[in-house]
């Protein structure tokens, strides 16, 4: 059963939509009245101006923007920007033929109000989906009061306030077009920026209705006196109706200016709150793993001293074993405080030494015998000035993926190569190929390929590997990946000072 936020927000988004394809309905029905020769199609009301030919065009590009704008694609912004460049053009176009007395027909051509609204839906389209979500919502807001005060002229053709009015020729279809998208656009990120502040029951919500509630009590206030003067013979009706509609703009105008400072402030506090509660998991965790280390040394050397005194062989075995599970303990310390170090995106130094490849690889299936001694096969030989330590958390990451990902049943190849200025390490598994898509994504830090379903992770071990690699001027790729099995190369440069292949 739904909950009664879930039950709000489905009946918002599906606001959202409605809104979207009413603006989209009424361009196509204007367009079919142009094709159609229906004039009452294209404006509703017997003597209105109707809806151009290019408004409706633009108008469609317009519900496209709003649609893709709260997608969380790298590109949901694109739309917004072509609309806001189209509003743009046509106020370039309507001043170029303006000062060249050039006739435009308005059959075809957007009013240059038309082009300025179109120009402020775009931006707000834009800017909800560059997740600028306060300052789109600001805009969406402009935009639907300029469309309320159009529609209130169009309510009253013949007072002062239709005359006088920049908008005396667009048309009611325009008009309700742009109410619809601005609510559309208002309603498309429900959860952020003001429309949070509007919806939430929390700390940013209770401000935000106290906002609206003040504004709603000044637009009172003003009415009351209007009409009170209008009682008193001091205005005439059409001055009333002007100095309500200006006076309930400016206190909506002012209302939702305080709310979007404030949904912004909100939203800045959030995230640096964030950022705090981050930097301070990461000195913990890091403080807590580098004092385990402290206790792991002082039982290694207790080992070490143990296998000195003792010369009895049945105690040998237990003490290899010990020996090996310290410093594989230490290893994975180690390899804990480097994760966070790359999360954090601190340097990483390596402690370079003679290295043997071929014993790295050894020492890894020794250490992982359970899973990978029977599975793996090592070929070739090759040395060079390496981290040893880094090196063995690299390999032993392929190697664990190679088995985790990889079928059960056949080998993991592991083949060193060596040239006149690299080593290089295969290591071939056959499994699931990776999608030629991910061979890059794999590598970046907390990402993980569209194949690891039901295999746990934190995607942070081959975006270290890639990270150790370049710290020795060298590469890790995947060299292929397909039917016949996926293959991961690592080249190392023989002299440390040598540039990366």
């Amino acid at each position: 059963m739904s909950s009664a936020a879930e039950i709000r927000d489905r009946n918002l988004s599906n606001a959202h939509t409605g809104f979207a394809v009413l603006a989209a309905a009424i361009s196509i029905l204007s367009l079919v009245g142009w094709l159609a020769n229906e004039r009452s199609l294209t404006s509703l009301a017997p003597g209105r101006p109707p809806l151009s030919v290019m408004t409706a065009v633009v108008m469609l590009a317009g519900v496209v923007a709003v649609f893709t704008s709260p997608l969380k694609g790298a590109r949901s912004w694109i739309p917004g920007v072509l609309v806001a460049t189209g509003g743009a053009a046509i106020l370039v176009a309507r001043g170029v033929a303006w000062a060249r007395n050039i006739p435009l027909s308005p059959e075809v051509w957007s009013s240059p109000l038309t082009g300025l609204m179109f120009l402020l839906s775009g931006t707000s389209s834009a800017m909800i989906g560059r997740r600028f979500f306060v300052q789109g919502q600001l805009v969406a807001f402009v935009l639907l009061l300029a469309s309320v005060l159009l529609g209130l002229g169009h309510l009253a053709p013949d007072s002062l306030l239709y005359r006088y009015l920049p908008g005396t020729g667009v048309s009611i279809p325009t008009i309700l077009c742009f109410f619809s998208l601005a609510i559309s656009g208002l309603l498309a990120c429900r959860h952020s920026g003001i429309a949070a502040s509007l919806s939430s029951e929390g700390a940013t919500g209770r401000p935000g209705l106290k906002m609206l509630m003040t504004g709603a009590a000044c637009i009172l206030a003003a009415s009351v006196a209007v009409l009170e003067s209008l009682r008193a013979g001091v205005i005439d009706a059409e001055t009333a109706l002007m100095l309500l509609c200006w006076s309930a703009l400016a206190a909506l105008g002012g209302t939702l200016w305080a709310m979007a400072v404030a949904a912004d402030r909100a939203e800045q506090a959030m995230e640096n709150s964030n950022l705090e509660k981050d930097r301070l998991r990461q000195t913990f965790a890091a403080a807590v793993t580098h004092d385990l280390r402290n206790p792991l040394q002082t039982a290694t050397l207790a080992a070490n001293l143990l296998a000195k005194l003792s010369d009895d062989p049945k105690f040998a075995g237990p003490l290899a074993r010990l020996h090996r599970s310290h410093k594989r303990l230490d290893r994975m310390l180690r390899a804990s405080l480097d994760n966070l170090s790359l999360e954090s995106g601190k340097d990483i130094v390596m402690h370079k030494s003679p290295v043997d490849l071929r014993g790295i690889v050894e020492e890894v299936v020794s250490e992982n015998a359970a899973v990978l001694e029977e599975r793996v096969t090592v070929d070739g030989q090759g040395t060079g000035h390496w981290d040893a330590d880094a090196l063995f958390r690299v390999v032993e990451n392929l190697l664990l993926n190679a088995h985790k990902y990889g079928n059960p049943s056949t080998v993991i190849e592991c083949a060193i190569q060596r040239s006149a200025t690299h080593v290089r390490l295969q290591v071939r598994n056959s499994g699931t190929p990776i999608p030629e898509s991910d061979w890059n994504e794999i590598f970046e830090p907390f990402s993980r390929g569209q194949n690891h379903q039901g295999r746990t992770g934190w995607g942070v071990g081959l975006a270290f590997c890639r990270l150790v690699a370049h710290k020795h001027n060298g590469t890790l790729e995947v060299l292929r990946s397909d039917g016949h099995g996926t293959v991961f190369e690592l080249a190392l440069p023989t002299d440390p000072s040598e540039a990366p292949t």
